[in-house]
């Protein structure tokens, strides 16, 4: 009985000492930083309507970080072969993104983002005759009103 009723006190007190340190967990506020990550395998990459691994498979994946500010940013990567297959010379099988910019929804369900894309594609090669370096930046601005959104780059 004595062994019984010690356990039931031990059992008591941590109970005890643990609530305490849950109601403090339930008033702390939300973080205003967030962290996610994804990763993705594709029967094909397919970018504005051209394949970037002619048909084959792609390993994706990115990192995100969104402040509830609105300000973003990113990185994301997935294996290609379009560059080789288009007749440059050498070694760039991977595209390596990175963006940051800044988007809000209003009260009234409008919504805007404003930022920077960077199409990286390390590796070293040379571009085929006529063609440029595959790297690339770009400056986008979307406007949306509920499920309707207009974007320039």
């Amino acid at each position: 009985m004595k062994a019984k009723t010690s356990k039931l006190l031990k059992h008591l007190a941590a109970a005890v000492l643990a609530a305490p340190c849950t109601a403090m967990a339930a008033d702390t506020p939300a973080s205003p930083h967030s962290f996610t990550a994804n990763l993705g395998v594709t029967s094909d990459y397919v970018f504005r309507g051209i394949s970037q691994t002619s048909g084959r498979p792609a390993l994706q994946g990115g990192a995100d970080y969104a402040h509830a500010s609105g300000l973003y940013a990113g990185l994301w990567a997935s294996n290609i072969n379009w560059i080789t297959a288009f007749g440059a010379t050498g070694s760039a099988k991977i595209e390596v993104d990175t963006y940051f910019g800044f988007r809000k929804t209003l009260q009234n369900e409008l919504s805007y983002d404003a930022g920077f894309i960077r199409y990286n594609y390390p590796g070293s090669y040379t571009p085929s005759a006529g063609t440029a370096k595959a790297d690339t930046n770009e400056v986008y601005l979307s406007f949306g009103y509920k499920w309707v959104s207009v974007k320039y780059s």
